[in-house]
């Protein structure tokens, strides 16, 4: 495949991009017994027996990005490849090699020949 001056390529490639904001909420909880001088916590008037468990909710916010390549006959305007990758997203550096790698994982998939 070849870049093309305007006009006279076989194929356009239409990109769509969105950002999504994600949250992750993860718990576990810790089984360990004696927690500096005091137990994990009380419950009624004769408390939580000692080594009750302590649970600890972890929330992560962070932006998921969805790139999607259309690759469009440029005579009949049909689709004819498809493309589509998702990845966390931070910097300009890293989200740049990040579209690159996604391009590239892209293209492996695009039907070969003809």
């Amino acid at each position: 495949m070849t870049e093309a001056p305007p006009g006279k390529a076989n194929l356009d490639i239409v990109r769509h991009v969105f950002i999504q904001e994600k949250v992750s909420v993860q718990q576990y909880t810790d089984w360990g017994y004696y927690h500096g001088g005091a137990w994990p916590y009380g419950y009624g008037y004769y408390g939580m027996w000692p080594g009750a468990p302590t649970t600890y909710t972890m929330v992560d916010q962070y932006h998921e990005g969805t790139m999607i390549l259309d690759f469009v006959d440029a005579k009949t305007k049909r689709l004819v490849f498809r493309g589509i990758g998702q990845a966390v997203i931070s910097g300009p550096e890293s989200n740049a090699e990040k579209i690159r790698q996604g391009v590239h994982k892209m293209m492996e998939g695009y039907p070969k020949g003809g």
